[in-house]
């Protein structure tokens, strides 16, 4: 088991970036609901093609775990809180880390 830091952006709060996850390219979509107080992740093909949409990023809850069935990163995708809290606003890189663990 290794864990990968995912490169997130705090000052950014809707984007999108490429990475390669056992040895496939993907694209996450990060976005962040102002009404909900919450980022959430989607996760693309490398055509850009959604296969996930709008998982919620919550502190220390495997993000995929329901999704194994469709192609997406074999590993786990875990959001690490430095004080066990969701991500607020400009927090998603800061307080909350993302990693994957192949």
């Amino acid at each position: 088991m290794t864990l990968y830091k995912i490169p997130t952006d705090p000052k950014e709060t809707n984007y999108q970036f490429s990475i390669v996850l056992g040895g496939v390219v993907f694209f996450f979509d990060i976005m962040y609901n102002v009404r909900n107080s919450r980022y959430s992740l989607s996760i693309l093909d490398s055509d850009k093609n959604h296969i996930v949409s709008g998982i919620p990023i919550l502190t220390n809850i495997p993000l995929t775990e329901t999704f194994k069935y469709l192609d997406i990163p074999e590993g786990r995708l875990l959001p690490i809180s430095v004080d066990n809290e969701n991500a607020e606003l400009n927090e998603l890189g800061d307080k909350v880390e993302l990693y994957y663990d192949d």
